[in-house]
């Protein structure tokens, strides 16, 4: 199924991976997903919101040790 913009979700993953690899990153399993729900219309930008925050959350807990 193609979204909005012409292009199917694996497709949107596909470039979203590409251009993290390009910036020197790799996206873990857990981001992958959110990407797919993000492009497929399963999330909100309010749970997108929280994800990310939770997420930030996570890192910051993880760097105090």
């Amino acid at each position: 199924m193609k979204t909005k913009g012409g292009l199917t979700v694996e497709e949107i993953v596909e470039q979203v991976a590409a251009n993290a690899r390009i910036e020197g990153h790799e996206l873990d399993a857990e981001t992958l997903e959110v990407v797919r729900k993000i492009a497929g219309g399963e999330m909100s930008a309010d749970e997108v919101a929280a994800w990310g925050q939770a997420r930030a959350a996570e890192d910051i807990q993880q760097h105090k040790r």
